[in-house]
This record gives structure tokens, sequence and C-alpha cells, in this order.
């Protein structure tokens, strides 16, 4: 495993899934976390890598919220004394429907979170990674449907082309300053948010029908993408900003 002793990384969407999977792994390649999440659960997250003998705390935070995300990387460099890097895995979804069809309040949530977020994100991480003046490197976590489409999920494809858009300006503009920013592009991961959707009766066949589209034959694990993330946060990919890394099972492969 690449090694991130003494970084310190902020992490949305740490409670659950991807989120939580990359801050165990970011643990322990040796990295101090500021974990942060709307969901109260990676308060248990933070207190598990404490008790492993790790550094995290955790802040309450609505992504959405620029307020929010100003607030957990002020409390990023209060806590550690700087900021090396992120990633961003904070994300939600919304029920299939036809694009003619969307609800603009569902719209409206989907890309406050998934595309407001991230750009709240990545600019306040950018501005506090920046004064420090060592470089760094920034990871979001955007998905194989922002390279392509999906039936009848037109906010959350919206909302992932926004963050290759994000990833690749902030890239080009701060590469100079030494601080890369990717995207890391998923399959269907085997999350809770993908659990709560198939249980909600609307995804009906959808689990065999994902499973059937990715040639591996099977869906992601959440610590699957961690190792991506982690890579990218790391030494080890000091020559790579800008890109998208699809780790999906080939499920982008046409």
């Amino acid at each position: 495993m690449e090694r991130l002793d003494g970084k310190v990384i902020i992490l949305t969407g740490a409670a659950s899934g991807i989120g939580k999977a990359t801050a165990q792994s970011l643990h322990a390649a040796g990295a101090a976390l500021l974990l942060a999440d709307l969901d109260p659960a990676g308060e248990a997250v933070a207190d598990q890598i404490s008790s492993a003998g790790g550094r995290a705390r955790f802040l309450r935070t609505d992504v959405s919220s620029e307020d929010d995300v100003a607030r957990a990387v002020d409390l990023a460099l209060t806590s550690f004394g700087g900021l090396h890097g992120a990633a961003n895995c904070a994300g939600i979804g919304t029920a299939p429907v036809p694009f003619a069809e969307i609800d603009s309040g569902d719209w409206d949530r989907v890309l406050g979170v998934n595309l407001n977020g991230m750009y709240y994100c990545v600019k306040h991480e950018l501005r506090a990674i920046l004064a420090a003046g060592a470089g760094g490197s920034i990871v979001n976590v955007a998905s194989a449907l922002g390279a392509t489409a999906s039936p009848n999920m037109g906010p959350y494809v919206a909302s992932k082309h926004g963050v290759v858009g994000i990833t690749r300006a902030a890239a080009v503009d701060y590469a100079r300053a030494g601080v890369r920013v990717n995207a890391v592009m998923p399959g269907i991961v085997d999350t809770p948010m993908v659990s709560n959707a198939i249980a909600t009766g609307a995804y009906e066949g959808f689990l065999e029908a994902m499973k059937a589209a990715h040639p591996v034959g099977r869906l992601g694990r959440p610590e699957e993408i961690a190792a991506a993330i982690v890579w990218l946060l790391s030494d080890a990919a000091s020559f790579v900003t800008g890109a998208t890394l699809f780790a999906d099972g080939g499920f982008s492969v046409p």
C-alpha cells in the first residue's frame, strides 16, 4: 500500500460505503483524517480509527452548505495544523424517472449535493492547500455515468458529468502550483446507497441487470474504490492530474 504518513486529509461522505472504506484505507496508510458527513454515524468511524491508534476527527457536515464545508476545512487546519489532500466521496441519488418527468425539487437536491457540494469542497480545500504552499492532491468521486448515461437517471448523470468538469477545470488551474486534482469513476458499487435504493422496489431487476452490465460479472466493493483513491492521493501518482480513473469492472467499455 502507498504511504501517506504525516499527511492530513479531509474526507466527505465518511459515514458509509466508499467513504467509510476510504477512511479505513487512509488510516492504514498513515494519514490524519477530518471526516465529514451529514450522517452522524461518521462519529463511530472516527472513534474506530482513534481507538486503533490513528488520528481522526468527525464533523457533521452538509456539503450542500458552503458554510458547513468551510467549517470542516477550518477544523482540519486547527486540529492537525494543515491540509495536504482531500477525498470527496459525498453523493446521493434519486428514484429512476424519465427526464421529462423529473421533479424540480429532486433535481435541485441531487445537484445541490453532488455538484454544488463538490464545488464548495474543492474550492475551500484548494484554498487551504494553496495557503500552505507545499502542493497536494484532491480526489473527487464521480461515476462511470459521468462519462456516459443510463436511462431514467438524469439528475445523477448530469451531476457526475459536472464533477468531471470541476475536476478538469481545477486540475489545469492549479497544476503549476503543485496541486493535483483527479476523479475516480466507479461502476455500480455494493454500498448502502445502492442497497437502500433496491429495497424501495423502484429498481426492479436492477441488481441482476447491473451485474450483467459489468464484464467482471459483479458489483464493485467499496474497498476497491478506496484503493484507487489512496493511490491518487499518494506520491505514486505524482504525474497524474486531470485524470478520470475508471474503477468500474469494465462497465464503461463500449
